[in-house]
């Protein structure tokens, strides 16, 4: 991936550059580059000397874990909060899709989400599961699991149809408590869908409980809370249309792409200025970048 980052640097010669990534690459290419550089982290990982190394590179650095961001602000380095966001003409609601779940899972496997979807499946069977891993790590009934358990991966328009068929969708951290909103958060209520969630640290900054989604702490509140929901289509109606209202307001990628534009003009002012020369006292120009 380094590789090919650099070949396609060198071929297209562009004026900034910006990095949304997981896992890190081209760091040593990039810490070369003097043109403007931003950087976008969308993955939970508080390890300072890791995220020190992917920071260094860029002049912005941004983080959808505001841990993360805590961090590297701490160690120094300019550093921002930045969430995901949703495309709605890719998620949006489909009028008179019949409701053929009560509940869709989508996500790779892991203990925490396990223990999640068995709990709801005390309440409802009528399941859609999609994602990697369930078949070889799941602690779900074998029958159950092939009755729920739908393919390893969903994207695109079969993604929003999903959504669109389901009452409900249920998200899941990896592990409960880590930081960073997944792209559920954006997704689900784009397409006009109830999303049942444990609480990420990040989730009030721009939702608030029971109006937009609906959380739970536990496994009681999470049985306790689908049920309630299933049983009240009038419930679900309201958070739907008020979380949907939210997402195609605030967090669409419009709204992300002004945001990229605004950091890249800030580095350029700064630049300019530094670039400036100033008179010193002995009439020696002062250091330029």
């Amino acid at each position: 991936m380094s590789s090919n980052f650099e070949k396609k640097v060198a071929e297209f010669q562009p004026d900034a550059i910006l990095v949304i990534h997981g896992l890190p690459f081209g760091e040593s290419f990039l810490s070369k580059l003097t043109k403007p550089k931003i950087g976008w982290h969308l993955e939970p990982r508080d390890d300072l000397p890791y995220l020190v190394s992917n920071a260094s590179p860029f002049n912005i650095y941004n983080s959808f874990s505001q841990k993360d961001v805590n961090l590297l602000v701490g160690a120094g380095f300019d550093c921002r909060y930045l969430s995901h966001a949703v495309d709605p003409t890719n998620f949006y609601s489909e009028p008179n899709i019949p409701k053929e779940f009560d509940l869709t899972f989508v996500g790779n496997w892991s203990a925490w989400r396990d223990e999640a979807l068995s709990a709801a499946l005390e309440v409802t069977q009528n399941v859609a599961l999609y994602g990697s891993y369930w078949r070889k790590k799941s602690s779900i009934p074998r029958k159950l699991l092939d009755q729920i358990y739908k393919g390893e991966q969903i994207i695109g328009r079969d993604l929003n149809h999903l959504f669109n068929q389901s009452r409900i969708v249920l998200n899941a951290s990896r592990i409960p408590q880590s930081h960073g909103l997944n792209m559920r958060f954006f997704e689900v209520l784009s397409a006009g869908n109830v999303l049942l969630t444990d609480r990420a640290p990040e989730l009030e900054k721009h939702f608030s409980p029971n109006e937009h989604l609906v959380t739970y702490q536990n496994l009681s509140e999470l049985k306790l809370h689908l049920k309630d929901l299933l049983e009240n289509p009038a419930r679900q109606e309201l958070v739907r249309n008020a979380g949907q209202r939210l997402v195609h307001g605030h967090h669409h990628y419009d709204l992300m792409a002004e945001y990229f534009i605004n950091q890249f003009n800030e580095i350029r002012k700064i630049r300019s200025q530094q670039a400036k020369p100033l008179s010193s006292p002995t009439g020696c120009e002062t250091a330029r970048f």
